[in-house]
């Protein structure tokens, strides 16, 4: 049996189908998500421009939440966002066509380019969100207004367990597991996406891997690929 940490609580499927396969992951929180769903969030919602974006499935949560908390008529919207768990979310939103979606911040900022008639883009997000995206869009004269929507919280733990394979999320994650530990030089890291694995190679350089969608099922299928390969030989592993 490996020992595989995530830091993040992952899907009750997930866990068990890891250990079906010899591995058993822990999964502790590196961080808390805080919906923000007062008068300033609605307000703003109300006042958006036709094209949002969305880069994070808790900002769509937060955005819904907002409407069912404060009955909000949003007029249509035209919509883009990451590819994985924030599409999922995204395509349940009401009275919204989703235009465009991307596998990280940078080529969706490129897909949101092409389209040339797009001068206001209205942009929901966290208080930690990556500058990548609004920077990008800025830079060819497109006006981003940000709407925060949530806050993240960092919440430390001491790992003193051993594992044999780390997954990360968020580039927030990644910044509150290194406040406490450190990283074994061997250990493979695989990450939700490309702002997740910068932000790594910020505190190890370790071997990284990035998913190929935004998903908690995309990224245990990168490491239990990786690890069948590693322990086995065995190739083609299909998973979830």
């Amino acid at each position: 049996m490996m020992n595989i940490l995530s830091t993040k609580k992952l899907k009750n499927t997930l866990v068990t189908e890891a250990l079906k396969l010899g591995f058993r992951v822990m999964a502790h929180d590196f961080i808390e998500i805080k919906l923000l769903n007062g008068l300033q969030e609605a307000r703003a919602i109300t006042k958006t421009h036709e094209h949002i974006i969305f880069t994070s499935a808790n900002a769509v949560k937060a955005y819904q939440k907002n409407i069912d908390k404060h009955g909000l008529s949003i007029a249509p919207k035209k919509l883009h966002c990451l590819q994985g768990e924030t599409l999922a979310a995204a395509a349940r939103l009401q009275n919204v066509e989703i235009l465009g979606r991307a596998k990280n911040a940078q080529e969706l900022a490129l897909v949101i380019l092409q389209q040339h008639d797009i001068e206001k883009v209205s942009f929901f997000c966290g208080n930690k969100r990556s500058d990548v995206l609004p920077r990008l869009l800025r830079q060819h004269n497109i006006v981003v207004d940000e709407i925060v929507l949530y806050h993240t919280v960092l919440v430390n733990h001491n790992i003193l367990e051993g594992y044999e394979g780390i997954l990360f999320f968020s580039p927030s994650a990644v910044e509150s597991f290194f406040q406490r530990n450190n990283l074994p030089r061997q250990i493979p890291c695989f990450c939700i996406g490309d702002t997740t694995k910068n932000a790594l190679r910020r505190f190890a350089d370790n071997e990284a891997i990035v998913a190929e969608t935004c998903s908690q099922e995309a990224v245990m299928r990168e490491l239990l690929e990786k690890m069948f390969h590693t322990t086995t030989q065995r190739h083609n592993v299909h998973v979830f």
